[in-house]
């Protein structure tokens, strides 16, 4: 007699093991005639879902039976599904097995592949079929028992839903319950958003505080492998990052709202609802990170008026690069019809005016503008920090992986270590940069502070911030409430600027006509001009609902009019604010900020 096979499998989530099948078919075995020394066994536990390849043991099997189609006389498993759950696959293990004349003996319920003269037991066959998907079908159907099951124990019975629970809460006797001491630190890192910090900066005082992240925690003295690779890292790199926070901040289950498979299920309660929504709508307003290599004047301050939804700044630092403000509706769909702004423009227009009237007589004290200055100093400073931490982390990684390429012996594709090298190599030229930046971003400050004078009226603090974009920012914010954007036409676009003194909005905005298209280099003269016009008054003020202009036809009809009637100010590259905008001769290229292109 020749050898037999045992195939015994049962999936990753069944607690029971596999002893049991072997158990049985080794007695069926041996009623047979065969002897243990003659039984070859093949066990895994892995879903009965996955392709063949995937599955190492029977991968095995059917390696040897290709290798030699005489060398097992059967296989025997205890019933069809052990083999395979996914209909088609397992279809073509029973092919390839009978195609090679080996037996398969199932027990339950009995059915054997093959003839006594080794041909195809074709009633076998559509038994075989039918088991099949049959096993399919009760398989599918036990799942969704299994998940409606579990729904009802977490909506109703409060069951902690999965073993990976939110920042906050632990399980207590299979119970959801608040862990006291991190939801301190939930409500902390809520506080600091609402106190304006962004998801960026709050992580790294966490980090600063010493604050342990849950992997930290239970994974303290244990390593933590890499996602699809074979290096760990050690657990006490894994530190607070922005996504983190802005997961908590923006998680329904710390206000008593938990999500499980679509349905809400009552959780206990850390926040107010009421907090988390303007938790959320301070985050929206702002990126992850502060402005990295541009500063915007106007960042968070634009909305469009077609949709009501915000501009955002995008600034490329390359010679075609685009340099503008744009509504975010058109970068997600691409449907509002609204004007991109130039950055230089729609800033330059704003700080021309701004010193031409006498707003700045309503600014508040010059020497309250240093406290903000020693804030943003105090975050950029900790934003620092940060970066050189993160990149610590990556070239630690970077280390690893070189020890890990060193010591291959085959183990892992080269090409793979090849590509996460590389991958490594961009994140930490990035870091890098990025210090370079906020380095530079802080010294702006510091020279700021030096050259500060607590005797400067208003109009001189303005008008000397005009080459520290950071100090003009902080004017701009505590003097603009909003700016709505409206296109006229294809040339010319309205900005109504909504102005606040001492925090309360001037009931009438400023209205400023702009010429887009002579925002870019001019066709013959390559000099780029900008043309613009403050209506002083209008038939009909603009209306405004959730950001929207209401009353279109009315206001664009009176500007219309003004354009035909205006004097245009005209101002070329010398006249205005543009941040180190400067012509290479050479080439008539105009450069947005170049020191960033070196």
């Amino acid at each position: 007699m020749g050898q037999v096979a045992i195939f015994a499998r049962v999936s990753t989530a069944d607690k029971q093991d596999y002893e049991r099948q072997i158990s049985d078919l080794t007695r069926i075995i041996k009623i047979n005639g065969y002897k243990d020394s003659e039984i070859e066994l093949f066990a895994e536990k892995v879903s009965g879902y996955k392709k063949s390849e995937d599955r190492p043991e029977m991968t095995k099997l059917l390696n040897t039976i290709s290798a030699n189609s005489t060398y097992f006389d059967c296989v025997y498993v205890t019933e069809v599904s052990r083999l395979g759950r996914n209909p088609r696959t397992t279809k073509e293990i029973i092919e390839k097995i009978s195609d090679s004349q080996v037996q398969i003996s199932i027990q339950n319920p009995p059915i054997k592949t093959l003839n006594d003269d080794g041909s195809r037991n074709n009633f076998a066959q559509i038994m075989l079929s039918i088991a099949i998907e049959f096993s399919d079908m009760e398989a599918k159907q036990t799942k969704i028992r299994m998940k409606s099951g579990k729904l009802e124990k977490i909506t109703k019975n409060g069951i902690v839903p999965t073993s990976n629970l939110a920042y906050g809460y632990k399980n207590v006797d299979k119970i959801l319950t608040i862990d006291e001491e991190e939801a301190e630190v939930v409500k902390m890192i809520y506080d600091m958003a609402l106190s304006g910090n962004g998801s960026y900066v709050i992580a790294q005082k966490l980090n600063q505080m010493d604050i342990p992240t849950r992997i930290h925690k239970t994974h303290k003295d244990k390593g933590i492998k890499m996602r699809n690779t074979q290096i760990k890292m050690d657990a006490s790199t894994i530190v607070w990052n922005d996504m983190t926070v802005r997961q908590i901040l923006k998680n329904p289950i710390y206000v008593g709202k938990g999500l499980y498979q679509g349905v809400t299920y009552n959780t206990p309660k850390i926040i107010d609802e009421e907090v988390q929504n303007e938790c959320k709508k301070t985050i929206s307003n702002r990126s992850t990170k502060t402005d990295i290599l541009y500063t915007y004047l106007l960042k968070n301050l634009i909305y469009c008026g077609v949709c009501g939804t915000k501009y955002i700044g995008v600034y490329q630092p390359n010679e075609k690069g685009s340099k503008i403000y744009r509504c975010l509706c058109n970068k997600v769909r691409n449907v509002c019809e609204n004007s991109n702004i130039n950055l230089s423009l729609a800033e330059s227009v704003f700080y021309n005016i701004f010193l031409s009237t006498d707003l700045t007589s309503y600014i508040e004290n010059p020497n309250d503008l240093k406290n903000n200055l020693v804030s943003d100093l105090d975050n950029i400073s900790t934003e620092i920090i940060s970066f050189k931490n993160d990149l610590s982390i990556k070239e630690n990684e970077q280390n690893r992986l070189l020890e890990l390429y060193v010591g291959n012996k085959g183990n892992f594709p080269i090409e793979k270590l090849n590509q996460m090298g590389d991958k490594i190599k961009i994140e930490i030229d990035s870091i890098k940069e990025k210090i370079r930046i906020k380095k530079k971003h802080e010294l702006e400050i510091k020279q700021a502070l030096l050259n500060y004078n607590e005797n400067y009226n208003s109009f001189d603090v303005i008008k000397n911030a005009k080459d520290n974009r950071t100090e003009l920012r902080n004017i701009f914010r505590q003097m603009i409430s909003k700016i709505i954007i409206n296109k006229v036409d294809d040339t010319f676009s309205l900005l109504t600027y909504f102005i606040k003194i001492n925090g309360i909005e001037l009931i009438t905005p400023i209205k400023i006509v702009i010429n887009n298209k002579l925002a870019r280099k001019h066709l013959y003269t390559k000099i780029r001009t900008y043309k613009y016009f403050e209506i002083k008054s209008i038939d009909k003020e603009p209306f405004f609902q959730n950001h929207i202009l209401k009353n279109k036809s009315a206001v664009m009809n009176g500007i219309n009019f003004c354009i035909e009637q205006a004097n245009f100010n005209e101002e070329n590259i010398n006249g205005l604010l543009n941040y180190k905008w400067i012509i290479i001769d050479e080439e008539n290229h105009i450069y947005l900020n170049p020191e960033l292109d070196k």
